[in-house]
């Protein structure tokens, strides 16, 4: 159950949209179009914007809403509403919103047309995270199966039918079961010798990365995340990726610690003689360094070659 949101966007030339006639017009064009999913339409409201903008509301009697608003330069930006008890089909299905376009196309006179999927709002279970950069992902998520928000971050493992279990951080998607050619060239697999030497992850608490590396026979390696809920959490729902690994936190010849990766730093500096190879598996820059110059000074101290 879930309301779900349709754009349906085109650009038309200024002149369609310069005044109150030239907008009725292409308004009269536009509704019909959508009212085969709508139903019929009647205008609420209308306004002029500042800006040389132009905003209708149009309503069926089932509640289904149509917004338009008109831009000056052209712009027209379109938003058909409706209420759904099947979150996940959709209303206008990929063929379906191709038709739609050229019959928009053809008979408002538009230079561009596009009708996306509808965007789930507010449903069961949330679907929509986001990339690093920003841009807006859907999953085809079925199952919450752990959430906790610790000091550090919300932490969460979602299932998805395409690619198992998920880790995701702060709504970030971190790493799914499926993922083994992520850490496989994150560690440079088949290229980098680990044998008998002594590694140092900061940050990979899911537990692939270690897992993977304790295959190679190395001397040690130490894992060092600062949310020990991340390495609970994998430990149950994650074992595609990390085994057994975090059955245990520390082994013959691995440990996992929960701790800032600058402590780690001074400590491995104490603990052991020498550091083979380091590796980074951090999200983000870390939280605990507040001002751009540390945040480079920390970097700069991961990669600075200890005794």
């Amino acid at each position: 159950m879930a309301g779900h949101s349709i754009p349906i966007d085109l650009r038309v030339e200024p002149s369609k949209v310069k005044d109150e006639e030239s907008r009725k017009e292409l308004l009269r064009k536009l509704v019909p179009l959508v009212e085969p999913y709508a139903g019929p339409l009647s205008e609420v409201n209308n306004a002029v914007l500042p800006g040389n903008n132009y905003h209708s509301l149009y309503t069926a009697d089932s509640g289904n809403t149509f917004s338009v608003k008109l831009y000056g330069n052209g712009l027209v930006s379109g938003l058909f509403e409706h209420y759904t008890e099947d979150v996940n089909k959709q209303l206008i299905a990929v063929d379906e919103a191709l038709q739609l376009e050229k019959r928009i196309m053809k008979a408002c006179g538009a230079l561009k047309v596009k009708v996306l999927a509808g965007i789930k709002r507010a449903p069961p279970i949330n679907p929509y995270y986001t990339s690093s950069d920003d841009r807006l992902l859907e999953y085809d998520i079925d199952e919450v199966k752990f959430s906790e928000t610790t000091p550090y971050q919300k932490v969460e493992i979602v299932h998805s039918k395409s690619f198992g279990n998920i880790l995701v951080l702060d709504n970030l998607q971190n790493l799914a079961e499926s993922d083994l050619a992520y850490t496989h060239g994150l560690m440079n697999k088949g290229v980098e010798s680990y044998e008998g030497k002594t590694v140092l992850i900061l940050g990979g608490g899911d537990g692939a990365l270690m897992h993977e590396l304790l295959q190679e026979c190395p001397k040690h390696v130490l894992m060092v995340d600062i949310d020990e809920a991340v390495m609970r959490c994998c430990k149950k729902y994650l074992r595609n990726a990390c085994g057994s690994t975090l059955d245990s936190f520390k082994g013959d010849n691995y440990e996992a610690i929960g701790m800032q990766c600058t402590e780690a730093l001074d400590m491995f500096e104490k603990k052991l003689a020498a550091v083979s190879v380091g590796v980074q598996d951090i999200t983000r820059t870390a939280r605990f360094v507040p001002s751009f110059m540390e945040n480079w000074g920390f970097i700069q101290a991961t990669r600075r070659p200890l005794p």
